[in-house]
């Protein structure tokens, strides 16, 4: 089959306020920092070569993803920072009707002049799209990392400016192509500057996807973390939920 392209160039603006934010939940020296109402202005813009054999559930083929935004000073934004995505997938039969899939994700956001990025900008990871076994957006940096001098600390994650994220997943139809059983293991981390590919926060596990019709695709999945790469993250089992199709 012929690759499918497609271009995307976009615009945003927003104000985003970040208000009465909890004493329990962040450190004060942290929270005083953040707290702060702030304007984006940005332009964007996409790239996707798309060639997977069907759009849902698809079983051969590859799709890959480029992204980028910026946001400057000039048009108004709070900062002038630039955003960068590169992801892609590729996907195998196996085993007559299975299909194994791997993907990988590189993310980064870096200031180019002004303030630093906000934590709306900055990068997390953890849950059910990005490592699944951790806790939805626990994964890297947290305000003691950021400040080790500050006399109180609550371990919550403030986000990074560099992400890595890849997976390796199998699906296995259970009944007609209606109901997946799935297998996986999710790698990742976040870094508060650039890419250090040390140390890898790995979750494994097991789930069902459920294809119902003019709802879509309802995903049920159980990770483990297998390694944790920050001292915060906890290491119980975690269930996730998900509607809509990400695979």
């Amino acid at each position: 089959s012929t690759p499918f392209w497609r271009q995307s160039v976009g615009y945003r603006l927003e104000q985003i306020e970040i208000s009465d934010v909890s004493d329990s939940a962040f450190s004060a020296e942290f929270a005083k920092d953040e707290e702060d109402s702030e304007l984006v202005s940005a332009l964007s813009m996409g790239f996707v070569r798309d060639h997977r054999n069907k759009a849902v559930m698809p079983s051969s083929g590859s799709r890959i993803n480029i992204n980028g935004e910026f946001q400057a000073e000039a048009l108004g934004s709070y900062s002038t920072l630039y955003k960068l995505k590169l992801g892609g997938e590729k996907y195998w039969p196996v085993f007559k009707r299975s299909i194994f899939k791997l993907s990988a994700e590189m993310s980064q956001v870096e200031k180019v002049e002004g303030a630093e990025p906000s934590i709306f900008d900055r990068l997390f990871a953890g849950g059910a799209h990005t490592i699944r076994g951790f806790e939805e957006r626990s994964v890297g940096p947290t305000d003691r990392d950021v400040n080790a001098t500050a006399a109180d600390h609550h371990d919550e994650p403030v986000g990074g400016r560099s992400r890595f994220l890849t997976t390796a997943e199998l699906n296995t139809p259970l009944y007609s192509e209606q109901l997946y059983g799935a297998v996986f293991v999710d790698a990742g981390n976040v870094w508060m500057d650039s890419w250090e590919f040390g140390d890898m926060n790995v979750g494994a596990g097991v789930g069902l996807r459920l294809f119902v019709k003019q709802l879509g695709a309802v995903s049920v999945d159980y990770g483990w973390p297998i390694n944790r790469a920050w001292d915060h993250l906890e290491d119980e089992g975690r269930l996730h939920f998900n509607l809509g199709y990400n695979f």
